[in-house]
């Protein structure tokens, strides 16, 4: 069997989610992407709590000005927006199940995904289902893998799956962080840092970000044909000091929201304020392009990134977790 690789740089910050309604600004030739994805419940006038150190959380509804405002929905928005962003190299639609496949290089591309909504609860047709999906999965060579999510609590594959000795892996959370709220104080962070910022093409920075990663080179040409699968606007960032990359991040926007990935930071350089300032540099530069609120997909023991996330005010909206066989 081929094991499933996670070289995809994330991070994790647990804590309390924030979220409010942001006005609708239509940005050039991305406004019709915006006008159909609607409003935004995003950070100032919304708030939502839920314990995240309790495992699965189902989010709630709750009120905005005596208006109901889904958080559901928007979690269904950026859950949508991740798949997007992380595309698969093939995929198949079963009856409201997702099959990724790109050859074992991450799990979030080489796993089960069902789909919001979908989700279906008699005992027979799951088991039918998860059969099927083991069976494609080990036709390609790979472990089977699901992954879920507390956004439609899907108790019933999860209690499946533990029955048929499914082990839960790296849970996850779901980060977002209101942009305007965040355009003040970057400027600031960015300039206490050595070295420039720079915008690099996606060759020149898929190539840094394996050196800084120390990405096998086995992995390297997977990298690279899942980047080229991406169909949204991506910016591929660097921090520099002369010619030596200090560190790295990829971005994908879909309006208004814009999703960060493959934060990286050169080992000799770690904790000296490289990644907040390329973080605060980068979302500067997404509000510019019409981004409205940022999220990123962190797993939930990363001690350094909990601290990271939290002071730029990241805050949780939902959270996923793998079931792999033991």
């Amino acid at each position: 069997m081929v094991e499933v690789s996670e070289w995809t740089g994330r991070a994790l910050y647990q804590g309390q989610v924030a979220m409010a309604r942001l006005p609708r600004q239509p940005h050039s030739s991305e406004a019709c992407q915006q006008d159909m994805l609607g409003p935004l419940p995003t950070a100032d006038r919304l708030r939502v709590r839920h314990d995240m150190s309790n495992g699965p959380a189902e989010p709630a509804a709750t009120h905005v000005d005596d208006a109901k405002v889904d958080v559901r929905q928007l979690a269904r928005r950026v859950e949508e927006a991740s798949l997007n962003a992380w595309p698969a190299l093939q995929q198949l639609l079963i009856d409201g199940w997702l099959l990724r496949f790109a050859a074992g290089f991450t799990k979030r591309a080489n796993s089960v995904v069902t789909l919001p909504g979908l989700h279906v609860t008699a005992p027979d047709v799951l088991l039918r289902r998860v059969v099927n999906c083991e069976q494609r999965y080990r036709y390609q060579g790979l472990k089977p893998v699901f992954r879920l999510t507390d956004i439609d609590a899907p108790e019933a594959l999860d209690d499946l799956l533990a029955r048929r000795g499914y082990q839960i892996v790296e849970p996850t959370d779901v980060l977002t962080l209101p942009l305007r709220a965040q355009a003040a104080q970057t400027a600031e962070a960015a300039s206490l840092a050595p070295g420039a910022f720079k915008l690099l093409d996606r060759d020149a920075w898929v190539n840094l970000y394996a050196t800084l990663a120390d990405m096998p080179p086995a992995s390297r040409p997977l990298h690279l044909a899942l980047l080229k699968q991406i169909l949204l606007p991506c910016d591929f960032y660097a921090w520099m000091d002369q010619d030596q990359p200090l560190a790295c991040l990829l971005t994908v926007r879909e309006q208004p929201l814009v999703g960060l990935f493959d934060l990286v930071t050169h080992p000799d350089w770690r904790r000296q304020g490289l990644a907040r300032a390329l973080l605060n540099r980068a979302l500067r530069h997404a509000v510019t392009q019409g981004a409205e609120l940022a999220w990123l997909q962190v797993v939930s023991d990363n001690q350094p990134a909990q601290a990271l996330y939290q002071g730029l005010g990241f805050e949780p909206l939902y959270r996923y977790w793998y079931r792999v066989p033991a």
